[in-house]
C-alpha cells in the first residue's frame, strides 16, 4: 500500500488545523508575543498560562508535522511508478505549499496576528490539506500495465462525478474563505454589533455583504451536493463518501447557524471550523479520485 504513510500525514495535518482552531478559539495567538520560531524569546517558555500552553504546543506540532511532510514528500516520489508525473508534479507542489505556509505562519505572528491576515494563514493551511489529499489519492491508485474493459468502466463511471464535486468543491471553498475573512476582519462582530479590539472592515454593508454572499454559497454548494449524489447512486460509485460530503455540507450549514445565532461563541465556532476542515478533507478526497481515476499504467 504505497498511499499509507501519505494517508498517516494527511491525518496529522488535518490534526494540526484543528489544533490551530484551538488556538484561534481560546485567542491563544498572541501567547507567545511577536517571536517566531521562539515563544516570548525563548525556546523553553515559562508555561503557567494556558493560553501559552496552547500556543505553543501548537507551533511545535507544526514543526514535527513540517518534518513528516518533508519526510512524505520524498516517500512518494520513491513509491512512484516509471513515468508517474502526477505524483511528482503533486509532490513539488506540496513542497511549494508547505515554504509558503511557514512564511505565512511566522509572518501572522512577526506583525502581531493583524485583523483580516489570518484569512491568509487559513487558506494556505486549507490548500496545504488539499495538496496532501490529492497526493494521497494519487498515490491510492492500483498500477497495471493494461485496463480491462471493466477498470475503464470503472474510470469513466468516476469521471462522470467529476462536474458536480468540481463545482461544490470549488464553491465550498470559496465559502469558508468568505467565511474567514468574515470572522478574522471583525465583520462578524460588526454585523452581530459586538464590540472589537481590532476591526479591518467597519462598514455593516460590507459585513452584510460579506454574510449574504456566504449564505448563498451554502445554498448552491448544497444543491450541487445533492446533484454529486444522485450521480453517485446512478452510477454506482463512491455513494459512501458522497453521502458524507452532503452530510457534512449540511452540517456546515448547521453549525455556521449557530455561531452566529450564540455570537460567535468559542465552542460553536470551534465546531463550524473543524466541520469546515473535514468537509474539505471528504471532498478533495472525491475530487482526486474523479480526476485521476483508479488506476495508473505502468510503462515499460
Amino acid at each position: 500500500m504505497r498511499h499509507r504513510f501519505s494517508f498517516i500525514t494527511t491525518v496529522i495535518t488535518l490534526v494540526a488545523l484543528l489544533l490551530g482552531n484551538l488556538v484561534t478559539a481560546t485567542n491563544s495567538g498572541d501567547a507567545c508575543g511577536a517571536n517566531w520560531p521562539k515563544c516570548n524569546g525563548s525556546l523553553f517558555p515559562n508555561l503557567s498560562n494556558y493560553k501559552t500552553i496552547i500556543e505553543y504546543s501548537h507551533r511545535i506540532f507544526t514543526g514535527i508535522l513540517g518534518i513528516i511532510i518533508l519526510v512524505n514528500l520524498f516517500i512518494a516520489f520513491k513509491k512512484k511508478v516509471k513515468g508517474e508525473k502526477l505524483v511528482t508534479i503533486l509532490a513539488c507542489i506540496g513542497m511549494f505549499i508547505l515554504i509558503l505556509q511557514s512564511l505565512v505562519g511566522g509572518l501572522n505572528v512577526l506583525l502581531g496576528t493583524p485583523p483580516g491576515f489570518t484569512t491568509i494563514d487559513v487558506t494556505v493551511s486549507l490548500s496545504l490539506l488539499v495538496s496532501l489529499v490529492l497526493l494521497t489519492t494519487a498515490l491510492q491508485r492500483k498500477p497495471v500495465s493494461t485496463l480491462s474493459n471493466e477498470n475503464k468502466l470503472q474510470q469513466k463511471n468516476e469521471k462522470k462525478l467529476f462536474y458536480p464535486i468540481l463545482i461544490s468543491f470549488s464553491l465550498y471553498y470559496l465559502e469558508i474563505i468568505i467565511g474567514a475573512f468574515f470572522k478574522h476582519s471583525a465583520a462578524s462582530k460588526v454585523f452581530l454589533d459586538i464590540p472589537a479590539e481590532e476591526q479591518l472592515i467597519y462598514s455593516q454593508f460590507l459585513a452584510n455583504l460579506l454574510y449574504d454572499s456566504h449564505g448563498i454559497l451554502n445554498f448552491v454548494i448544497l444543491v450541487s451536493s445533492v446533484w454529486l449524489l444522485f450521480y453517485s447512486f446512478r452510477f454506482r460509485i463512491m455513494r459512501t463518501v458522497s453521502s458524507l460530503f452532503l452530510l457534512f455540507v449540511l452540517l456546515t450549514g448547521l453549525t455556521g447557524f449557530i455561531s452566529v445565532f450564540t455570537s460567535l461563541g468559542t465552542i460553536s465556532s470551534s465546531m463550524h471550523m473543524i466541520v469546515s476542515s473535514i468537509t474539505i478533507a471528504i471532498g478533495a478526497i472525491i475530487l482526486g479520485k474523479t480526476a485521476f481515476g483508479s488506476y495508473v499504467l505502468i510503462k515499460r
